[in-house]
């Protein structure tokens, strides 16, 4: 789902990607992105839906427009630079306090860092046709390529079109609804809340510790994951609104936990050669549940037969985008990570995996029965699983 994860590709919303080709970070990013593979279907688009009786949005239409977007001839939204080499050469890899390995983490891996929330940060929902389509203001459209304002010449138009509202179409939820029973647009900004971070309106609930050593929390789930051999006392600093960045958590080594709208993902950077082969999450599980292996190469834990948390199968990225070999494999109720650099290994690298507590886009495509309103999370809108039903 993660690293790679900021080339927004909007075939998605029609497609699923096979576990089995999603070896690198951009495929792999499927859960989070397809929250946001969206449709920029109309500009002025307001004034289009103002009437009482017009068409829902959505159907093979709109299906026909992501296709168009995002099919073969289009290699812009699709072939994206994900990191930074040049970054990588010339900043310092070891002995980095806390702002040095900071900035070699944004300097390089600056988009997988923004993907993993993707418009969830920033969403500014101006009104919500259907708990998945929602008109949005022109500085918060969705983007389907990577490429800033200021490389691009400036603009925030999609190409062809005007400034204006747009409408965006979700395999997930835009909305939930807040303690005054308010529809409320989705946000993962991070604020302080409870004695640790929280996202700020979320699908699902995460809890990361201003001391590492306490551990992330999934509180729905009842679920706490930790990092074995890190350093406790380690606090963490907000980085691009919805991540939290933990340094030196290992040698040569960073954490950084990005919220997404299914759950969390962590992305370890590996500053040389000299980082752990090996990283290992240590997870707390309600009672009754068990932590097991998936075929694809992920893990899940299983409460009662059915799917608390997901974990796809993990993976990592160089400073120039190749592919950095990594498995997991189970032991009791931990993950075990084994990367293997290989001598042509750009470092730093970035290593994920992903812990996610709603396979929304598995409902999506129909693998699942649709979730009844008594096994939906809060906020969840069972029922709601397709764009084109409203």
């Amino acid at each position: 789902m993660g690293i790679g994860r900021g080339r927004m590709q909007a075939q998605r919303e029609r497609s699923r990607v096979e576990s089995e080709e999603a070896g690198t970070m951009n495929k792999r990013f499927i859960y989070a992105l397809a929250a946001l593979s969206c449709l920029l279907l109309a500009v002025g688009v307001a004034g289009a839906f103002s009437g009482e009786g017009g068409e829902s949005p959505g159907g093979e239409d709109s299906l026909q427009k992501i296709e168009e977007a995002v099919g073969p001839g289009n290699s812009n939204a699709i072939d994206m630079q994900s990191t930074n080499p040049q970054a990588a050469d010339e900043l310092p890899h070891t002995d980095l306090n806390r702002d040095e390995a900071l900035t070699l983490l944004r300097s390089v891996f600056s988009s997988e860092l923004q993907a993993p929330a993707g418009t969830f940060d920033e969403l500014d929902v101006e009104k919500f046709l259907s708990p998945t389509v929602a008109v949005v203001a022109p500085e918060t459209q969705p983007s389907t390529s990577d490429t800033s304002e200021e490389e691009s010449g400036g603009g925030s138009s999609p190409e062809g079109g005007e400034e204006g509202p747009a409408l965006v179409e979700s395999t997930l939820p835009l909305r939930t609804e807040d303690t005054a029973s308010k529809e409320a647009a989705v946000d993962l900004n991070i604020e302080h809340a409870e004695g640790e971070l929280q996202p700020a309106n979320p699908l699902v609930e995460v809890g990361i510790p201003t001391d590492l050593g306490e551990g992330l929390s999934l509180p729905e789930q009842e679920v706490t994951i930790k990092l074995a051999g890190a350093a406790e006392e380690r606090s963490p600093s907000t980085v691009d609104h919805s991540t939290a960045f933990f340094p030196n958590v290992a040698q040569d080594s960073d954490l950084s936990v990005a919220l997404t709208p299914t759950g969390l993902e962590t992305l370890t950077q590996l500053r040389s050669a000299d980082s752990p082969r090996t990283e290992t999450f240590h997870l707390t599980l309600p009672d009754g549940a068990t932590l097991k292996e998936t075929d694809d190469g992920g893990a899940e834990v299983i409460r009662a037969g059915k799917p608390l948390i997901s974990v796809p199968r993990p993976s990592a990225i160089d400073a120039e985008g190749n592919e950095v070999p990594v498995s997991l494999d189970v032991s009791g109720n931990s993950i075990a990570l084994h990367i293997a650099p290989t001598d042509s290994t750009a470092y730093p690298a970035l290593v994920d995996p992903l812990f996610e507590t709603y396979d929304w886009p598995k409902y999506y495509e129909g693998m699942y029965p649709s979730p009844s309103a008594e096994q939906a999370p809060p906020g969840w809108y069972a029922g709601n699983t397709t764009p084109s039903t409203y």
